[in-house]
């Protein structure tokens, strides 16, 4: 029955979708005539220009977005690319020979497989499975972004930053620009194999988080910096975008752009954080 009623919604028209989602995470319906919260002006920005505007499926192209990188910040800062596929068949000619490395599409998010070893011919089966699967999903229609629709899908394959063992940190900078100015949020998350993440928030200063327990000391504090201004630099056209980086071994490495995070149904900064970030996002008045 779920899966009939989960077939039944996909057909439902995206505006009703977004609000019948959106009600489940927050108890409400957005107010999209007048929205302040951060939460409600994703789900604005989906509406509007995640439409209206091609760049932002560039932006949002994982392949893609690396020229741009490499043209504003430079390819230093480039996770190593081994290869790019454009269908499941042809990764099936090297998959034997991929270890170290994680696969993921260029169309989509939350897509990740992280091979460590070589696979065996078991677990080659099941990548392949899985990267079929990747290739044939439209993921626009998953929490209707339709900026993801417009990309011509790839498969990528690229270099692990750290380990299964010791993964990276993420930082995840909402860059927030209005009259000249700048406002950021700076999301650190710590991952651990089997354990949930656990997240510290910054806002707008390096000194004191406004939750959470990770401390940013001198070296990290550095780090910090320049993924801050880099993050701006990468933002410059956008009155909102998240900029996310891998931090390993006091190296830094881009990791995406997010226009619309969690397709505007994250929960996770609270009541009082969502406000704040939506009083310092200022949509374009044409929208």
């Amino acid at each position: 029955m779920n899966m009939v009623v989960h077939s039944l919604f996909r057909t439902v028209p995206w505006y009703f979708r977004d609000m019948i989602l959106y009600r489940r995470a927050f108890g409400h319906f957005p107010d999209l005539a007048n929205p302040k919260k951060f939460s409600e002006k994703i789900i604005k920005r989906k509406r509007t220009q995640c439409f209206d505007e091609h760049a932002y499926s560039n932006l949002a192209d994982k392949y893609k977005v690396r020229n741009y990188v490499c043209a504003v910040i430079g390819a230093d800062y480039l996770v190593p690319l081994l290869e790019v596929y454009s269908d499941a068949d042809s990764l099936k000619q090297d998959i034997l020979n991929v270890n170290n490395a994680v696969i993921k599409p260029n169309h989509g998010s939350g897509m990740l497989l992280f091979i460590e070893d070589y696979p065996t011919h078991d677990q080659c089966r099941h990548i392949l499975k899985q990267v079929k699967k990747w290739m044939n999903l439209d993921f626009s229609r998953i929490s209707c972004e339709y900026h993801y629709r417009k990309i011509s899908r790839k498969i990528l394959v690229e270099r692990m930053i750290g380990t299964l063992d010791n993964p990276p940190i993420d930082y995840k900078f909402h860059i927030f620009r209005q009259r000249g100015e700048t406002f950021f949020v700076l999301q650190v998350i710590e991952r651990q194999q089997q354990q949930k993440p656990v997240f510290t928030t910054y806002i707008n200063n390096f000194a004191t988080a406004y939750k959470g327990s990770y401390a940013l000391g001198p070296q990290e504090r550095a780090i910090a910096e320049e993924a801050l201004n880099n993050s701006i630099r990468l933002a410059y056209n956008l009155e909102y975008a998240r900029i996310d980086w891998l931090v390993h071994d006091q190296g830094l490495y881009f990791s995406e752009i997010t226009l619309t995070p969690a397709a505007g149904y994250v929960t996770g900064f609270g009541e009082d954080l969502d406000l704040l970030m939506g009083k310092q996002w200022q949509l374009p008045q044409k929208i």
